[in-house]
């Protein structure tokens, strides 16, 4: 895939998978992305196993796809990076606004307090990241 086409599917698609190593193994999660001055942005509650994963071990791997029901036309981005938490204000409600505006989120009004949204979530960037992308046209 070229590199609009793999812009373009980071754009369109809504549900992203991480990947984090946990001390047993690979640990994987569905959630809510967006593709954002050339980042993967994501956030999470303050808690929980993905969370203690990316303190012990930051690399991540990233996966996004848009496929037809038929499952033979597909396009699929593969990201392994790092995972950083944002800690700047003004990047941290950037990529929450672009966030909240690709998926329509009534909840906007909560980013003129960028200190009241880190009390209650922590974002997360990838970056240093590697890529692979993936298509089928069903041919």
């Amino acid at each position: 895939m070229t590199e609009a086409e793999i812009e373009t599917l980071m754009l369109e698609a809504t549900d992203g998978r991480l990947a984090t190593v946990g001390e047993d193994g690979p640990y994987i999660v569905p959630l809510a992305f967006v593709y954002h001055n050339k980042h993967i942005y994501f956030h999470c509650h303050k808690e929980g196993k993905k969370l203690i994963n990316i303190a012990r071990d930051p690399r991540v791997c990233f996966q996004t796809d848009i496929s037809s029901a038929d499952t033979l036309n597909y396009r699929s981005v593969i990201f392994q990076g790092t995972a950083k938490q944002v800690t700047d204000e003004k990047e941290l409600v950037d990529s929450m606004t672009a966030m909240m505006e690709k998926y329509k989120s009534p909840m906007k009004g909560m980013l003129k307090n960028p200190g009241a949204v880190a009390k209650l979530i922590r974002v997360f960037k990838v970056s240093d990241y590697r890529m692979t992308s993936k298509f089928s046209e069903g041919k």
